[in-house]
């Protein structure tokens, strides 16, 4: 078995502000016997993943990534890498293909918080830079 992470695009259709959209995207850790049935398994985990809400969709499962093999699965591991050839500057290159895209906060744009935990007293939303309180805390 080999391990492989999994890229896919989403879009969380009627959450859109203005004529803006909202996509998300995810990557996930996968362990199979090859490309193939790494690619069946994101797949398969996509949509799980897309049975949590009607208004996600998949737009496409954007890339498998084979990790180093003989590296253990752990901490500081490798999980995706994208080799880009450009002539912009770094600061243009940044602004074109990364742009800071981070909301503030997700009701202002209609949109649902999906909450993780950030440590023990705190969580965090997935999408915005909201940080709340653990409810026990509160």
């Amino acid at each position: 078995m080999q391990w492989f992470s999994a890229k896919c695009l989403y879009q969380h259709k009627g959450q859109k502000t203005g004529r803006r959209q909202m996509y998300e995207e995810r990557m996930v850790l996968i362990q199979a016997e090859s490309f193939e049935s790494a690619r069946i398994k994101a797949e398969k985990e996509s949509k799980e993943y897309l049975a949590e809400s009607e208004s996600i969709k998949l737009v496409e499962i954007l890339e498998i990534y084979q990790l180093d093999c003989n590296a253990k699965i752990g901490d500081l591991q490798e999980l995706f890498s994208s080799m880009y050839s450009s002539n912009l500057k770094p600061d243009s290159f940044l602004q074109k293909f990364f742009p800071n895209h981070h909301l503030v906060d997700c009701s202002e744009h209609n949109l649902n918080h999906r909450w993780y935990r950030k440590d023990d007293s705190t969580r965090a939303c997935y999408h915005c830079s909201q940080i709340q309180l653990n409810q026990k805390q509160k």
